[in-house]
């Protein structure tokens, strides 16, 4: 009711200037909703004993839907069956977490996104990495301190809310994951989103 009337408002020349400020400060309160209940769920999530998930059936259906979203980047994945532990984390979690770092690489990629699944060994355990490359402009190292916060967006022609890597960043909090970008290493553009996640060693 409040963004419908704002928008009437900001329609008319006389309440113009009025109209566009509500219409702001509405979008900023869905902003904050969104976070929050993406927040809340994440944690609730978490704290359900038992609850595991793995990255081989969680990935493939969403490499599958970002390729039909962006139609014009060619998604690719290096998984083996090796890398298909059982990991503590809930799938509609893993889900979204993979699924926001998967649209942001689409929407910045010049021509392509590779998806690197591999287990590491640890002194501590084991891990799950997962590595999302583009071959986009990438970010400048105070752009990547910003990106995780919420509402941040470096094109604001680009879609989005800016909501997604504080999502993101809140999901993998949740379950003590780490989550990190990166300029590529390997390419002279381009940005590395990756995760590590802690493989129980009676699952695998």
């Amino acid at each position: 009711v409040m963004t419908d009337e704002a928008e009437r408002l900001s329609h008319d020349p006389a309440t113009q200037a009025a109209g566009a400020t509500l219409l702001e400060q509405s979008r900023i309160m869905v902003q904050q909703i969104e976070y929050q209940l993406a927040r809340a769920r994440a944690t609730a999530s978490a704290r359900r004993p038992g609850t595991v998930s793995r990255i081989g059936k969680v990935l493939p259906p969403l490499v599958s839907a970002m390729q039909r979203l962006h139609r014009d980047t060619a998604f690719s994945v290096a998984m083996s069956e090796q890398t298909d532990l059982a990991l503590p984390v809930d799938p509609v979690d893993l889900s979204e977490l993979l699924a926001i770092l998967l649209d942001n690489a689409g929407k910045w990629a010049a021509r392509k996104v590779f998806v690197a699944v591999e287990q590491r060994g640890t002194a501590t355990g084991s891990l799950l990495v997962v590595r999302i490359l583009d071959d986009g402009p990438g970010l400048m190292p105070e752009q990547i301190a910003q990106a995780f916060e919420i509402g941040s967006r470096f094109d604001p022609a680009m879609a989005g809310s800016g909501l997604g890597l504080a999502i993101a960043r809140d999901i993998a909090g949740a379950y003590g994951l780490d989550l990190a970008l990166s300029p590529r290493s390997d390419a002279p553009s381009g940005l590395e989103a990756r995760v590590e996640i802690p493989v129980p060693g009676d699952t695998d």
